[in-house]
């Protein structure tokens, strides 16, 4: 990941201004700074989730600054929020299957009828998501809705949506302490994935 000059700016105020690092491949890296030192504003920037950002975000050699959010989703761009995103009425299965939905590869029509190719990527769906909570400890938790979790069970919910999507780098705002990166990278190397984390440590 290359951030080049990145910049953003409310009513005049910058929040962020002229940032720019690159995070090698395979590891873990932490962003530090103050509280309003515009640690998440960044992260919105690197993701779409923020209007009227400059600069260059550069994901495996792409330039992804004029992407759409959904499209850097795509490109490999994961990520999890400080405020916690998740379906209060899905369960954790679910959530996990939310990730790995945009891998599927079939259309709506194919799925309405339950064609057999559907019915196959569902059940390596399920494998998939079940594979990944328990790697990330959740397994246990698989019929129980988000809302009945501990605070800390939801953060792990976020990052294993986020980590469903098969991201070549994952952005972690402020995790819960403990969450366990070691083993979200290593979870992905078992899936033939080279992944980055950048991770905001709670100030």
């Amino acid at each position: 990941m290359i951030v080049r000059d990145a910049a953003v700016a409310f009513g005049g105020v910058k929040a962020v201004d002229g940032v720019s690092f690159e995070i090698p491949a395979g590891g873990v890296t932490g962003l530090i700074g103050s509280n309003g030192a515009g640690k998440t504003t960044l992260f919105n920037a690197i993701t779409g989730h923020v209007k009227g950002a400059t600069g260059q975000f550069i994901l495996d050699g792409e330039e992804i600054s004029q992407k759409p959010i959904h499209n850097r989703a795509l490109s490999g761009l994961g990520r999890t929020f400080q405020n916690l995103n998740l379906h209060d009425d899905l369960n954790v299965l679910e959530h996990a299957l939310l990730g790995l939905d945009r891998n599927m590869k079939y259309g709506r029509i194919a799925e309405s009828f339950r064609m057999p190719w559907v019915l196959r990527e569902e059940k390596k769906a399920h494998y998939v998501a079940a594979e990944l909570l328990d790697h990330m400890d959740l397994l246990e938790y698989w019929n129980e809705k988000v809302e009945d979790l501990p605070y800390g069970l939801q953060k792990r919910v976020d990052v294993v949506r986020a980590l469903a999507t098969n991201p070549s780098i994952l952005l972690l705002d402020e995790p819960a302490a403990g969450l366990p990166t070691a083993e979200a990278l290593e979870m992905m190397k078992k899936r033939g994935k080279s992944m980055q984390i950048i991770f905001l440590p709670e100030s």
